[in-house]
């Protein structure tokens, strides 16, 4: 898998998981070295933060987990308590 398939399938699978990732398990996946997924994940991470995105990357110990930028959380929350139409 090239580098930058390798990335977007990283950034998918983050994606779809929602919840915080093992560094060892998406390395297993994209068939590649932890210390690579923690490289491609920290790069993933700065761009976020460098484009301003709407996402952010969390490391937390050897796991990762997309997540909200923060700057966006209370109109997270005005749509969550809005509810269901």
């Amino acid at each position: 898998m090239e580098r930058r398939e390798q990335d977007s399938a990283l950034e998918a699978i983050l994606f779809a998981l929602g919840e915080p990732v093992e560094e060892e398990r998406l390395a297993q996946a994209l068939a590649c070295t932890p210390q690579e997924v923690r490289e491609a994940c920290q790069a993933l991470a700065r761009r976020y933060e460098t484009e301003q995105a709407g996402l952010r990357l969390l490391r937390m110990e050897s796991r990762w987990q997309m997540v909200s930028a923060p700057q966006y959380g209370e109109v997270i929350q005005t749509l969550l308590a809005r509810g269901k139409p």
